[in-house]
C-alpha cells in the first residue's frame, strides 16, 4: 500500500471515530433531556386525582374503538368475543411542557400505571377477568394531551334470537362507561382524532358472520343507586350468519327424513320392515334435535325454526307408526265390512275398477259352496242306506265320503283364503291413500314453517 493511500484511510478512520463520539454524546444528551423531562412531570404528580380545573369541571374524554377480528359468538351461551382497540383521549394540564425548554420534544411516552386514566368499562361484560388489556404506555403530548390506545379482548352478553337459525341476523351491543366517575366528574364525547368513533377498516372477515353494519351513541342515564347520571357509549353491531355449512348439517338432513316418513305406507302391508324404517327414522330425527340443543341456547323463547319442523316431523313419524301397526294387523284379520275400502276408496287409490261384491250381512263361510256339498252328502248317505249293502258298495261310500270330506275342507280354505286376500287388499288401500296423505301433510308442513 502506498504511503498516499494509507493517509487516506487512516483519515477516514479518525473521522468515523470522531461521528460516532458526536453521535454518541448527540444519544446521551436526548435521553438525559427526556429523563428530565419525564422526572419533571411525574414529579410530585398524583395519578388518583383527577385532572380537572376545579370540583365543578368534568374531565373530558374522547372514545372510539376499532374492530379488528370476530373472535366468536357463541350461541350456547349468548356471548360475543371481540378483538378490539380502545381509543382514549383525554386532557390532564398537569403533563404540559414547553417543547423549546426540552430540545423540541413535542411527545414521549408514559407508563399508564403512573398516569391517571378514565376508568371506562364494559358494561355487559360477560368475562371474569376485566384486565385483558395491553398497552403499558400511553402518548402525552405537550399540550397536555394523553392518547391511550389500548388492545383489548372483550367478551360481551348479547342476547340472540335463534327463531330463523340457520338464516337468522343478531343484533349485539356494546356499552362502555365510567363506573365511578359521574357524568359531572366524566363525561365521554367522540373521539377527536378519527372521523369514525367506530372504525372496521382493520377487520378481518369472517367464515361464519358477516359483519354488515353498525351504529354508536351516546348516553346519559341516571340509575336508581345515584342521583346522578353516568354517561355510557353504546355501540350496535349487526351480524349476518353464513348458513352453508349449518344447511348441510341440519337443514337438509331434517327435510330428507321429513320426506322418507311416508315410504313406510309404500312397502308391502305383511312386512315387517315397516315399523322398523319408522323407528329408524324417528331415531335419526332424535339424534338430530339433540344435536341441535347442544348449539342452540337453552333461555331461547321462540323455538328455531328447524327445531319446530324436526319436532312436526317427529309426531308425523309416531304416528305413522302407529297406523303401520294397524294396518299390519288389519293384514292378517279383521272385522267383515270391507264396501268401503273396496268399492268406494279402491279407486281413488289407483287399485282400479271396482271388482268386489259383498256377502249379504247374514251370509256365512258356509254359504259359498259348502251347504251345496253338504246337500250333496246327506242325499248320498240316505241313497245309499236304501242301496244294497253289499262289501263293493261300502268301499265305495267310503271313498265317496272321504273326497267329500276333502272337498268341503278344500272349500272352507278357499273362503278363507278369499276373505284374507280381500282384507290384504283394503291393507294395501290404506296404505295407498295414507302416503297420498302424509306426502301432502309434509310438503304442506314445509312450505308453512320455511315459508
Amino acid at each position: 500500500m502506498s504511503p498516499r493511500v494509507l493517509m487516506v484511510v487512516v483519515f477516514g478512520l479518525l473521522q468515523a471515530a470522531r461521528g460516532n463520539e458526536y453521535t454518541t454524546n448527540d444519544t446521551l444528551a436526548h435521553i438525559d433531556t427526556q429523563t428530565k423531562l419525564y422526572h419533571k412531570l411525574m414529579d410530585g404528580y398524583e395519578e388518583h386525582v383527577r385532572p380537572a380545573a376545579n370540583q365543578s369541571s368534568p374531565v373530558l374524554v374522547g372514545f372510539g374503538l376499532s374492530l379488528l377480528r370476530l373472535v366468536d359468538l357463541n350461541e350456547h351461551l349468548q356471548e360475543l368475543v371481540l378483538d378490539v382497540m380502545l381509543r382514549k383521549t383525554w386532557a390532564d394540564p398537569r403533563l404540559a411542557w414547553e417543547p423549546d425548554d426540552f430540545d423540541g420534544i413535542e411527545q414521549m411516552r408514559v407508563p399508564v400505571q403512573k398516569l391517571w386514566k378514565p376508568d371506562i368499562v364494559l358494561y355487559n361484560n360477560a368475562a371474569d377477568d376485566y384486565s385483558l388489556m395491553y398497552d403499558p404506555f400511553a402518548t402525552v403530548y405537550h399540550t397536555g394531551v394523553i392518547n391511550w390506545i389500548p388492545k383489548a379482548l372483550i367478551r360481551s352478553h348479547c342476547a340472540m334470537d335463534m327463531t330463523n337459525f340457520p338464516f337468522d341476523v343478531q343484533q349485539c351491543y356494546l356499552m362502555f362507561g365510567t363506573w365511578a366517575y359521574t357524568g359531572k366528574e366524566v363525561n365521554l364525547t367522540y373521539n377527536p382524532t378519527r372521523e369514525e368513533s367506530v372504525d372496521v377498516e382493520d377487520y378481518t372477515y369472517s367464515k361464519e358472520w358477516q359483519f354488515i353494519d353498525h351504529s354508536w351513541t351516546i348516553n346519559n342515564k341516571k340509575y336508581s343507586c345515584c342521583v346522578e347520571t353516568f354517561p355510557d357509549f353504546s355501540i350496535q353491531m349487526v351480524f349476518k350468519r353464513n348458513p352453508t355449512f349449518y344447511t348441510h348439517m341440519y337443514l337438509m338432513p331434517a327435510l330428507l327424513l321429513a320426506f322418507i316418513a311416508p315410504c313406510v305406507f309404500i312397502l308391502p302391508p305383511e312386512s315387517k320392515e315397516k315399523v322398523t324404517l319408522g323407528g329408524i327414522i324417528l331415531l335419526c330425527l332424535t339424534v338430530s334435535m339433540t344435536s341441535l340443543e347442544e348449539i342452540l341456547p337453552s333461555e331461547q323463547f321462540n323455538m328455531p325454526i328447524i327445531a319446530l319442523y324436526e319436532a312436526i316431523t317427529m309426531v308425523l313419524v309416531a304416528v305413522s307408526i302407529i297406523l303401520c301397526v294397524i294396518i299390519t294387523n288389519l293384514h292378517s284379520r279383521g272385522p267383515r265390512k270391507k264396501k268401503i275400502f273396496l268399492q268406494g276408496l279402491k279407486r281413488v287409490a289407483c287399485f282400479g275398477e271396482d271388482t268386489y261384491y259383498p256377502l249379504d250381512e247374514m251370509e256365512t263361510i258356509s254359504m259359498r259352496g259348502l251347504d251345496r256339498h253338504m246337500t250333496e252328502a246327506e242325499s248320498n248317505q240316505k241313497a245309499s242306506e236304501t242301496s244294497s249293502s253289499s262289501k263293493m258298495e261300502k268301499d265305495v261310500e267310503q271313498i265317496l265320503k272321504h273326497m267329500r270330506g276333502v272337498a268341503i275342507r278344500n272349500s272352507v280354505s278357499d273362503a278363507r283364503a278369499d276373505i284374507r286376500s280381500e282384507w290384504q287388499l283394503v291393507a294395501m288401500v290404506i296404505d295407498r291413500l295414507l302416503f297420498g296423505l302424509y306426502v301432502l301433510m309434509i310438503f304442506i308442513t314445509t312450505v308453512g314453517v320455511f315459508a
